[in-house]
């Protein structure tokens, strides 16, 4: 018995043949294996490690311009959209340290008549 490199699209696999040599059988069943037109096609993306790098660069820039990048979208009007500010926010625990929060962070921005219970 022996183990066999074989290198196919999605890198090198290691196969273990009989012999020292691959059979005729074993050749075909390594061209069905790896090989067919039949394969389902590889789902998520490609292996870094067996990857050629001018590959993954297609790969992730085709991604790119498919994915759709949301931003962040209030629920109530008025609401943070910030995302730095919104996870500082979050970190709060109670609702006296986040009207600490909001007080500090958006002083400038609140006006006189503006309070942090309307913001709740």
């Amino acid at each position: 018995m022996a183990i066999i490199s074989v290198e196919t699209p999605d890198g090198i696999k290691k196969v273990e043949i009989e012999g020292d040599a691959p059979t005729e059988e074993e050749e075909l069943l390594i061209q069905q294996t790896f090989f067919s037109d039949d394969a389902p096609a590889p789902s998520g993306p490609p292996d870094p490690a067996t990857t050629p790098y001018s590959e993954l660069k297609a790969y992730y820039q085709a991604q790119e311009s498919t994915d759709e990048v949301s931003d962040i979208a209030p629920t109530v009007e008025g609401q943070v959209t910030d995302s730095g500010v919104r996870y500082e926010f979050g970190k709060r625990d109670t609702a006296q340290e986040q009207e600490e929060f909001l007080t500090q962070s958006m002083a400038q921005t609140l006006s006189s008549r503006t309070t942090v219970a309307d913001i709740f």
